[in-house]
């Protein structure tokens, strides 16, 4: 009978593993019990080929005993983002909200229940232009941003 692969060795078996942090990460991944999050756009209303790789890798995640957190940028999906070759359509607040729940219902699913779904729409919708500013964008100066390859090609 054939051992059984760590979680480690099986996304190194699959092609899944470029480069380490830290050779703890490797213990980390086998013992299970990480919390991890994936991110993505509320831009459709259904998964599609876009999700499939980190969705698929953190399936094999949580086979292996650790805790998926999907964030959903419900709030980034309703603004501006910057491409090298056009701008993406704006999404009406509504639209979004239907594809966040959309994707959190399919997801839940796909996991088995076994994932914990999260909006950024939920502790951003509340915060002003100012308080903006003031707290955060204070952070990021002129540049910073100037240096982003996005923003040099405009």
């Amino acid at each position: 009978m054939a051992k059984e692969m760590t979680s480690f060795e099986e996304l190194q078996w699959r092609g899944l593993v470029q480069d380490i942090s830290s050779p703890d990460l490797i213990d980390k991944l086998n013992k299970g019990g990480l919390t991890f999050y994936i991110g993505t756009d509320p831009t459709a209303d259904s998964m599609h080929i876009g999700h499939y790789s980190s969705f698929l890798i953190s399936k094999r995640l949580a086979q292996h005993g650790h805790h998926p957190l999907l964030l959903v940028g419900g709030a980034t999906g309703l603004i501006w983002d910057p491409r090298p070759t056009a701008e993406r359509e704006i999404i009406a607040y509504e639209t979004v909200q239907k594809n966040f729940e959309w994707l959190k219902k399919q997801v839940t699913e796909l996991f088995d229940g076994n994932v914990e779904v999260v909006n950024n729409y939920d502790w951003t919708k509340d915060v002003s232009i100012l308080e903006f500013l003031r707290e955060i964008w204070k952070y990021i100066n002129v540049s910073y941003m100037l240096n982003k390859d996005i923003i040099s090609r405009l």
